[in-house]
């Protein structure tokens, strides 16, 4: 059950740190 939790987690991290670099990459680069 506790696993389970835990891989949720890791893989909700991974979306958000992927939508985080489709963020960055839309950003103008002259930031």
């Amino acid at each position: 059950m506790k696993l389970k939790l835990e891989l949720k987690r890791k893989l909700l991290l991974l979306v958000l740190a992927q939508d985080l670099d489709l963020l960055l990459d839309l950003l103008p680069g002259t930031l």
